[in-house]
C-alpha cells in the first residue's frame, strides 16, 4: 500500500515536470508573436521578469520582506549578481530570435549544462570527469553542423546575422550557466520564493538601466495582442513553468530535472513548425541529436548524491 502510494505520488511528480517543459517551450513562440507585434526584444525581456516580480510580491509580501530582512549582505549582493546573469541570458536568447528559427535557439541555449561543467572546472576548479569530456567534446562537434547552413534561408536574413543569432543564443546558454553557478549556494540559505523574487528583481532592474542607458522606454506603446503575448509569457513559462520546475528539484534528483528540460528545444520546435511554419533542415537535425546526446552524457555521468541529499534535509525541514 504504502509502494503504491510512493509510486502514485512519483507519477504525479513527473506528470508536473512534463507540464512545466510544455508550458516553458511555449516561451520562444510567445516572443516570435509579440516581437511581430513590435515589441523590441529588451522590451520583452524587461516586462517578462517584471510582471513575473510584481505578482511574486503580490502573492507573498509579508513572507518575502521577512525573509530579505534577515539576509545578509553577502547573500543579497549574490542574488543581485545572479540576477545580472538571468538578465543577460534572457536578453540575448530574446534577440538571437530575431536571426535565428526557434529550433534552432531554443537547442543552442539549452547547451547550458555543457557550460555549467567548463565555467566550474575554470572558475572553481572543479574536476572535469571522463564522461563529462566526451560529452562536452560530442556536443562542440555537434554544433558543426548547427553552424552549417542549409540551401535555404528560413528568416530573410544575411549570413552575418545569423551567426550574430547563433553566437547570442550561445551567450544565452553560458549566461543561464553562471547564473546557476552564482546561486547554487544561495538556494540552501533562503526560501525558493525569496531567491526567486531577489534574482527575478535584479534581473529586472538590469534590464531597465540597459533600455534606459539606449535611449528605449521601459513601457513601450504595445497593441493589444502584444501585450497578450508577454502577458502569457510572465504568467505561463516564467512563472507556472520555471516555479514547477524549482519545486522538482526538491523532489527529484537535479540530473533527472534537467533531462526533462531536454524536451523543451523539440517541443518548441514543434510548435514552431506548425505556428511559424519552421523548417528544421537535414544538417541542423543531426546537430541537434548529437548536442542532446551531449548533454545526455554530462547529465547521466553527474553524481545525484549532492541533490539527493539536499532534498532529504529539505524533507526533514518540513517535517
Amino acid at each position: 500500500m504504502i509502494k503504491s502510494t510512493a509510486q502514485h505520488g512519483t507519477y504525479k511528480g513527473y506528470a508536473a515536470l512534463a507540464l512545466a517543459v510544455l508550458i516553458i517551450s511555449t516561451a520562444a513562440v510567445l516572443i516570435k508573436g509579440a516581437q511581430n507585434e513590435g515589441a523590441t526584444s529588451g522590451g520583452i525581456a524587461f516586462l517578462r521578469l517584471g510582471i513575473a516580480t510584481i505578482c511574486l510580491i503580490i502573492l507573498s509580501f509579508k513572507s518575502i520582506c521577512r525573509d530579505v530582512k534577515r539576509c545578509k549582505t553577502d547573500t543579497i549582493l549574490r542574488s543581485a549578481l545572479a540576477g545580472i546573469f538571468l538578465a543577460i541570458h534572457f536578453l540575448t536568447w530574446i534577440i538571437s530570435l530575431e536571426y535565428i528559427p526557434v529550433s534552432k535557439s531554443t537547442f543552442l541555449v539549452t547547451t547550458s549544462p555543457i557550460w555549467v561543467a567548463i565555467i566550474g572546472f575554470l572558475v572553481l576548479k572543479e574536476t572535469i570527469t571522463r564522461h563529462q569530456f566526451i560529452g562536452i567534446s560530442i556536443a562542440m562537434v555537434s554544433a558543426i553542423f548547427i553552424l552549417y547552413q542549409e540551401g535555404y534561408n528560413i528568416l530573410p536574413i544575411s549570413g552575418e546575422e545569423r551567426f550574430e543569432g547563433e553566437i547570442l543564443a550561445t551567450l544565452g546558454a553560458i549566461s543561464i550557466a553562471a547564473y546557476l553557478i552564482t546561486g547554487r549556494t544561495l538556494r540552501n540559505k533562503i526560501e525558493l520564493k525569496t531567491y526567486v523574487f531577489l534574482t527575478y528583481g535584479f534581473a529586472t532592474l538590469a534590464l531597465a538601466f540597459h533600455l534606459l542607458y539606449h535611449d528605449q522606454n521601459l513601457m513601450q506603446n504595445l497593441s493589444t495582442t502584444a501585450w497578450f503575448y508577454i502577458w502569457c509569457l510572465a504568467l505561463g513559462p516564467q512563472l507556472i513553468g520555471h516555479t514547477i520546475l524549482n519545486w522538482g528539484l526538491r523532489h527529484f534528483p537535479a540530473n533527472i530535472v534537467s533531462m526533462t528540460v531536454l524536451a523543451e528545444p523539440i517541443a518548441a520546435s514543434m510548435l514552431a513548425w506548425i505556428i511559424l511554419d519552421e523548417i528544421i533542415g537535414p544538417s541542423n537535425f543531426i546537430g541537434f541529436v548529437g548536442i542532446l546526446f551531449g548533454i545526455f552524457i554530462i547529465i547521466y555521468s553527474t553524481s545525484p548524491s549532492i541533490f539527493v541529499a539536499t532534498k532529504s534535509q529539505g524533507n526533514r525541514k518540513s517535517i
